[in-house]
Formats: C-alpha cells, sequence, structure tokens
C-alpha cells in the first residue's frame, strides 16, 4: 500500500518533516529471534540457566535503551517480543534452576517498554494538546492510586503494580508521537505480529498435543487448575505466556492485523494462530475477536468488505481438517456450548461471586484500595488483597477509588473515542485493524483488566499508533521520535 508524503505539519510539530527511517525490516526481527533462540538454547545448557538468570534483565535493558535511541521502529518490534517471548524463558530457566514465583526476568518487559517514560518527560508540554490529553488522565489517576497505594500495600507492592499500570501508557504516547515515522513503526509491527503470531501459534498446538517438561513443571508449581492438567490434549494452551488469557489476547490481535497485511505468508501464519487461540478456550477473547472483526469491516471501504468475507470463508476452510481433529474438536465444542449454558458454568459463577463481592469492597471504599491491592502486586502487599479480579472496570475503582477510576475511565473514553472518527485512513487498513483491537479491547473490560499489564500494551500501543496514523495521514506527523 502506497503512503502519501506527509507535509509540513500544522499545530502538531514545527519543521520538515525526515524521511521515515525504516530500521533493518525483517532483519531486524530475524536478528531478534535468532537472539532469543540463543537466550533459549543457554538457558536449556545445564549449568547455564543461572548465568541467564541474572544478566538477562540487565541485557535487555541495555539493548532496549540502544535501540530505542539509534532504532526507534527496531525498538518497537523489539518491546513485543519480549512481551511474547520472555514468559518462556522465565520457565526454561526455572526448569534449570528451581521454581522461583517471582522470578525477576518478568520485570524485563516492563522496564524495557518503560524506557519511553523518557519520551513522556521530554514531550510532557504537548499533553496540553486534545489529540494527547487522554494520556493525562489516566495517568493522574494511577498516580492518585500509587500514593494510596504506598499507604496501605507498601513500596513493593504499589510500584510493582505501578509498573503494571503505567508502562503500557507511556509506550502509547510514545507512539502517538511517531506521526513522521508511522510508515516504519507500521512495517514493524506488521512483521512482528506476523512472524509472532506463528511461532505463538506453533509452539501452542505443539503444547497441546505434548507439553514440554518446563511447561508442565511450571503448571504443577503454579498450582494454576484453571489451566488444566500437564497432560498432551488436556492442557489448555498458554503457549509461550504465562497463562491462557494473556495469550489469547495478543493473538486476538495479531490474527486481526493477518488481515490487513498483503503478505503472501499470512495465510501460513493465520492456521496455527487460530488453532492455538482456540484451544485457550479463553471466551471473552473470543467475543473480543468478533467486535474487533465488525467494527473493522465497518471502517472499511465497501468494495473491501467482500473481500473480507472472502478471506474469512478462505480461513474456515483452512481450520477446517484441524477442527475436525477428535480432541481439538471436543475442547473448541465443550467451550462453544458454554455460551448457551453459563448459569451451569463453574467458571462463570465463580466469577460472578467474586463479581459481586468486589463491586460492594468498590462502592463502599470511595478513597480507593490503592495500587497492590490487586492482581500480581498482591504477592509483594503487606495488607490483604484481591489476587485474581474477572472484571477490569471494578478493578480500576477498587484500586484507583472513585476519584482515580473517573480519571482513568475518563481517559480510556476519550482516546476510543478519537479513534472512532473518521480521518481519511479508509485506505490504511492497518490502521483501521488497530482501531477494531482497540475497541475490543475496551469491551473487554467486562472481564478482565484489559488497561493493565500485556493487555494494556496492546490497548495503548495500538490506540496510540492509531493517533500517529491519522496525523500521518493528515500531514501533520509528530514532533520527535522521542
Amino acid at each position: 500500500m502506497r503512503f502519501p508524503v506527509a507535509h509540513a505539519p500544522s499545530g502538531w510539530s514545527h519543521g520538515e518533516p525526515r524521511p521515515s527511517r525504516g530500521g533493518f525490516g525483517w532483519g531486524g526481527n530475524v536478528v531478534l529471534v535468532a537472539g532469543a533462540a540463543l537466550v533459549f538454547a543457554l538457558a536449556l545448557l545445564p549449568g547455564a540457566g543461572q548465568v541467564v538468570l541474572v544478566g538477562y534483565l540487565p541485557a535487555t535493558v541495555a539493548l532496549g535503551i540502544a535501540l530505542l535511541r539509534y532504532d526507534p521502529p527496531l525498538y518497537t518490534a523489539y518491546v513485543w517480543w519480549l512481551w511474547f517471548l520472555t514468559p518462556l524463558v522465565r520457565r526454561l530457566v526455572d526448569y534449570q534452576v528451581g521454581w522461583n514465583p517471582t522470578n525477576p526476568m518478568l520485570v524485563a518487559p516492563f522496564l524495557v517498554t518503560g524506557l519511553t517514560a523518557v519520551t513522556l518527560i521530554r514531550h510532557f508540554p504537548k499533553l496540553r494538546r486534545a489529540a494527547l490529553f487522554p494520556f493525562v488522565l489516566p495517568l493522574a489517576g494511577i498516580t492518585y492510586g500509587y500514593v494510596v497505594g504506598l499507604a496501605r500495600a507498601g513500596f513493593l507492592a504499589a510500584t510493582y503494580s505501578l509498573l503494571i499500570w503505567v508502562t503500557p501508557i507511556v509506550f502509547g504516547f510514545y507512539l502517538a508521537l511517531q506521526g513522521r515515522e508511522y510508515p516504519a513503526h507500521r512495517r514493524a509491527v506488521e512483521r512482528t505480529f506476523l512472524a509472532g503470531v506463528v511461532i505463538l501459534g506453533v509452539y501452542g498446538v505443539y503444547q497441546f498435543i505434548n507439553p514440554p517438561p518446563w511447561d508442565r513443571f511450571w503448571m504443577i508449581n503454579s498450582r494454576m487448575d484453571s489451566i488444566g492438567l500437564p497432560e498432551p490434549f488436556r492442557i489448555r494452551v498458554f503457549g509461550t505466556m504465562n497463562s491462557p488469557g494473556p495469550l489469547a489476547v495478543i493473538l486476538m490481535g495479531g490474527v486481526l492485523l493477518l488481515f490487513s497485511t498483503r503478505s503472501p505468508f499470512r495465510w501460513l501464519a493465520a492456521v496455527p494462530a487460530y488453532a492455538a487461540f482456540l484451544l485457550s478456550s479463553v471466551r471473552s477473547a473470543w467475543v473480543g475477536w468478533l467486535i474487533a472483526v465488525l467494527v473493522y469491516a465497518w471502517y472499511l471501504p465497501v468494495r473491501f468488505r467482500a473481500r473480507l468475507g472472502l478471506a474469512m470463508a478462505v480461513l474456515g476452510v483452512l481450520l477446517l481438517p484441524l477442527l475436525s481433529f477428535g480432541p481439538v474438536n471436543a475442547v473448541v465444542t465443550a467451550r462453544l456450548r458454554s455460551f448457551s449454558a453459563l448459569g451451569e458454568d463453574n467458571s462463570f459463577q465463580a466469577r460472578s461471586t467474586l463479581y459481586a463481592g468486589l463491586a460492594d469492597k468498590a462502592l463502599r471504599n470511595i478513597a480507593g484500595r490503592g495500587l497492590g491491592a490487586t492482581g500480581a502486586g498482591v504477592k509483594l502487599s503487606q495488607a490483604p488483597g484481591v489476587r485474581d479480579q474477572d472484571s477490569g472496570i471494578l478493578d480500576i475503582f477498587y484500586s484507583l477509588g472513585w476519584l482515580g477510576g473517573a480519571l482513568f475511565s475518563a481517559g480510556v473514553g476519550l482516546i476510543v473515542l478519537r479513534s472512532l472518527r473518521r480521518v481519511g485512513d479508509a485506505d490504511d487498513h492497518f490502521a483501521v485493524a488497530l482501531r477494531g483491537v482497540g475497541v475490543a479491547m475496551c469491551a473487554m473490560m467486562v472481564s478482565f483488566n484489559s488497561m493493565a499489564g500485556n493487555a494494556g500494551v496492546l490497548f495503548w500501543g495500538f490506540l496510540g499508533l492509531h493517533l500517529a496514523a491519522e496525523h500521518y495521514h493528515a500531514g501533520e506527523g509528530a514532533a520527535d521520535d522521542g
């Protein structure tokens, strides 16, 4: 697809646009994947797991600093690869050196993504502009929640939760400023997700058929009964992630981007990606995919909607042999049937009970419990908390209180509403797909907090890049790369 040349901006930035830097293209992704393969090999070598454990965090951060400075598009790809693969590296290391429920390697994606906070600091005055103002409100709400969390949950829990909540927002702000560099960042994200869904999908299918020993080791020690048994055909696929939910969210975004790419490899990528997506058995992600497809189709020019329908028909034919395979068919069919019998579904009943209890606590506690009261931060908290919360909406108000929750929700609402505007990007199907995923992620808040962690990186990152697309197509660009 050919993009127009950006002309001199109007109000968004100053000076002549620079030529877009394409980074290393496919070569950059190949180098990153090769580097990841080397890390995997080291993690599996007897005695080398401890080396990876000690060196992973400083090495990934150092590389992130270099890429952010010298090749921003490749940095964007690198961030996504870290989110895709770090949990698997952690499992390989734990398999070698022993189970560690708080393995510090898991902080690497947050720290590398959080490097974009430098961009926020450098371009802080631009937050006054209408397009970027939505980022101010959730940052203000999170700051409030952090102060409360310091008092109630303690420094470690509140700070770790701060990383989970604020990292996606600063990453989204960084991408929103890439108007001039939008084509390069678009290519980086397209290629990364095209390769990423293949790796996640193939690994997920293999995991379902024959769970590797490090995955079985992790399932036993983590005691996550909800993801099945560490046996062939009895596992809810979580791929390279830590649980089925994060895998399903990433695949939901990735498979939608496949509709927007012209790569001939998209059909090869689609089969394992959709197979793993279905085998994750995450109903909220399935519904999110449907919402994303409907939004995507709505914003496509009419002449392309028939092609989308044809593409989905071809996809169904390609998936038919796999879905006809007995164990796969049994898992997918049983999960689909559960939609019509939610009242009898154990997970739905447990979620309803938790939802009711958390709603009562959230409504009664105006000030909020603070960051560290929910999610992964609870493991480090000095006070009781809710480890698993099945409502993102309640999580926001339970953690941030009425004031912080209102600020956060207002920011989310503003950025979603802005993404719904038609801004002349109809022929940029990638930007249309970003919009669809963003809306779907917002709808999925009824099931989990899709604004934080890896799901939040998808939401804020995609809608931030959609803002960059909006200004690129308007010829306004962005001020700097950060």
